[in-house]
């Protein structure tokens, strides 16, 4: 068995089935006593699923595995969470009793909420990962929020469902989410994994240092920008690959 490291996610291969593997984890943010944003399960649920989720879309996998690892007891904090990555798979079409499964703290009572996932896609032998060629400019789709600005969005976060649509666009090389460390690095990130350096532009806005958080932004690159004319969440230009 062959094992990989690609950006944030493991890659392996066995009898030329090749699996991904992404994982994300969440913590003091969700109704408990002494959570620090104050969200509901289902929420937490939700964008503890979007980041994994998103990572394997963007390489055109769809996840045949999910597997929660909660620090809280069953009822009624890992039940909530529960519904919410349910909630985020069914909105990419995936039926979430055939593939969710995993473990809550029974015994020890707990004030603050905690969590983890692990997706887990299998895709055919042929399967590359992607690159982006010399020239391809990279932009920022969305725009970074963390805490309780994912709350108040509006309309400046990456729907999921859009990921799976870029992914399939000609034009579009490779579709790269967002997360605590930012634009410029994942741009950089995405160059490296090309073979490319990332010239990033003269006059970017402040936020492009900024985490991202549950993958509020996603990275594309193109060769031809007026694909990306349609995209409902802001697009601003980082930077082009040599």
């Amino acid at each position: 068995m062959t094992i990989r490291r690609f950006r944030d996610l493991s890659v392996f291969e066995v009898e030329g089935v090749s699996f991904l593997l992404a994982c994300d984890s969440i913590g003091g943010i969700g109704a408990k006593e002494t959570d620090v944003v104050k969200v509901s399960e289902e929420v937490v649920g939700y964008f503890l699923c979007r980041v994994p989720l998103m990572e394997l879309l963007s390489q055109g996998v769809t996840p045949n595995v999910a597997v929660l690892t909660l620090s809280n007891e069953r009822k009624p904090t890992g039940d909530g969470i529960t519904r919410g990555v349910a909630k985020a798979l069914e909105e990419v079409g995936i039926d979430p009793s055939m593939i969710l499964n995993g473990s809550t703290e029974e015994n020890i009572p707990t004030v603050q909420t905690g969590a983890g996932i692990t997706l887990i896609g299998a895709t055919d032998k042929d399967f590359q990962l992607s690159s982006s060629p010399k020239g391809a400019l990279v932009y920022a789709l969305g725009i970074p929020k963390v805490g309780d600005a994912v709350m108040e969005d509006e309309g400046e976060i990456v729907p999921l469902s859009s990921v799976i649509e870029w992914k399939k666009r000609e034009g579009i090389f490779e579709v790269l989410p967002v997360g605590s460390k930012g634009c410029l690095y994942e741009a950089n990130e995405l160059a490296r994994t090309s073979g490319r350096l990332f010239q990033e532009e003269s006059f970017l806005p402040e936020w492009a240092k900024d985490s991202a958080g549950p993958a509020c932004v996603v990275l594309v690159s193109v060769l031809d920008p007026k694909i990306l004319q349609d995209v409902a969440v802001p697009v601003t230009l980082l930077g082009v690959l040599e």
